[in-house]
């Protein structure tokens, strides 16, 4: 993209907002730039890259008690960037879990495998799994691979549908019903899956631990008939 169509971009959305915001998108944009370049690892699993989720889910959750980034010297600024997608990657007790799933859900950040374990759901019946006016049905995976973008795209579009908390519950439910699925070929899933019933009806908390989370996930699965089958019990993430 030629730089001063870039700029435009910039100054005609988010400058009629604000040109100081404006202007820190573009240096979040140059120093994303960098870390492409150098650090390619800190953007595995992120399709797409929103710089303006990343500032704000750095004035929400990193940066609370610090000085605004607009106020920040450039390599600050920079350092704050790479925190963000090093601790986002893995997580660390540096981070609640509130803070890993928001600051996950917040950036778009997915599994290595996840692509791999909704494709297994999705091939294992037919089902739909819903929110709102928003799909992911079998049929998606007919005349594609696993691999392919368009595949990726199509989850994308689905996991967009939630807030950023609850995108990463239902990526942790997906982990939990595929792990289901493997260990116990058996289940069979309800054919409509309405995904943020589910999870409310869950009763999930966003600072529990992934194990304990899924052990919810799991009684919901069988309390509230998700499943066919219920002798599921063995499959708690760790």
């Amino acid at each position: 993209m030629h730089p001063r169509l870039l700029h435009e971009i910039l100054h005609n959305n988010v400058g009629k907002q604000s040109l100081l915001h404006a202007s820190l998108q573009q240096e979040f944009l140059i120093y994303i730039a960098e870390l492409l370049v150098d650090h390619p690892e800190l953007f595995k699993g992120i399709l797409i890259i929103r710089v303006g989720s990343m500032i704000h889910v750095l004035q929400s959750v990193i940066s609370q008690e610090e000085a605004p980034l607009e106020t920040l010297p450039p390599h600050l600024l920079s350092k704050k960037i790479r925190h963000l997608l090093t601790c986002s990657k893995d997580f660390s007790k540096d981070v609640s879990w509130q803070e890993h799933r928001l600051i996950n859900g917040t950036l778009g950040r997915v599994p290595d495998d996840f692509s791999s374990r909704v494709w297994l759901i999705l091939q294992h019946q037919n089902i739909r799994f819903s929110c709102h006016n928003c799909y992911l049905v079998s049929g998606d995976i007919l005349n594609t691979k696993v691999s392919e973008p368009y595949f990726a795209m199509k989850i994308e579009r689905f996991l967009n549908c939630f807030s950023p908390h609850r995108r990463h519950f239902v990526i942790e439910l997906f982990h939990v019903l595929s792990a289901t699925l493997v260990r116990n070929p058996e289940v069979n899933l309800v054919e409509d899956f309405p995904v943020l019933e589910f999870i409310n009806r869950s009763e999930v908390n966003i600072n529990e631990s992934l194990e304990a989370v899924s052990k919810k996930f799991i009684d919901c699965l069988i309390k509230f008939e998700f499943v066919k089958l219920a002798n599921i019990e063995n499959c708690i993430v760790s």
